[in-house]
């Protein structure tokens, strides 16, 4: 017994290091469904260090928006790996929805899109300045994932981003207003996964759930003590 008990300890043990070492989050896997599309209702993050990998599905006529933390503003990139089978969107935005950087195809990518923190914008109000310049270490940001030309308006309905050249790396343009609905319909059924540098989860877990896995291996040792 005492042997079957330490080898559930240990795959108890293994399970929480194989998550937390994954350092990647899942649209349903982690966030349990579909993405709001609007800063009231993105997915937040959860997770312990580095966010290295997001994945998701991407439905008709669908934005997902997801609270991350940018920790190092030079070396962050979001770009779309290969593995993404649809012609992308990216785009960034403060907590509160005001828009930061935009990006459709990405140089050297063809319709995969990508953004990084050193580069310049060629569009908008920061025409010259690059990402980083625009972004705090340890803040919290909402990374944006469209398929080509689902775009983002703000509440007077006016484009927060140019739209073109599409290779362009955009700022907002000039009286832009945050972010509060999105135009243009688009087809679904696309897989996608953004590669990340610079992140971090936006939110830690609740000790509660540390809480729960020292619960369950105590109750595995007190079991091994009544059978010894």
């Amino acid at each position: 017994m005492k042997r079957a008990t330490l080898w559930l300890s240990s795959i108890a043990i293994a399970a929480l290091m194989a998550s937390a070492g994954a350092q990647t989050w899942d649209e349903t896997t982690d966030g349990g469904g579909d993405a709001g599309d609007l800063p009231a209702s993105a997915q937040t993050t959860i997770g312990t260090g580095a966010l290295n990998t997001i994945t998701g599905t991407y439905d008709a006529s669908d934005a997902d928006l997801f609270l991350i933390k940018i920790v190092d503003p030079q070396s962050f990139s979001a770009i779309y790996n290969a593995s993404t089978n649809f012609d992308t969107q990216i785009w960034l935005f403060d907590a509160s929805g005001n828009g930061i950087a935009h990006n459709d195809d990405r140089s050297g990518l063809g319709l995969r899109s990508g953004l990084a923190g050193t580069d310049v914008f060629t569009t908008g109000v920061n025409a010259g300045q690059t990402i980083a310049s625009q972004l705090v270490a340890g803040g919290l940001y909402l990374l944006g994932v469209t398929r080509y030309n689902r775009d983002a308006r703000d509440g007077a309905n006016a484009a927060i981003f140019a739209n073109s050249p599409f290779s362009g790396i955009h700022s907002p343009q000039a009286g832009a207003g945050p972010l509060a609905s999105w135009v243009n319909s688009t087809v679904g059924n696309g897989v996608y996964q953004i590669d990340l540098t610079g992140a971090e989860y936006a939110a830690v877990p609740e000790p509660a759930s540390m809480v729960a896995l020292g619960a369950g291996l105590a109750g595995l040792l007190g079991l091994r003590r009544r059978k010894k």
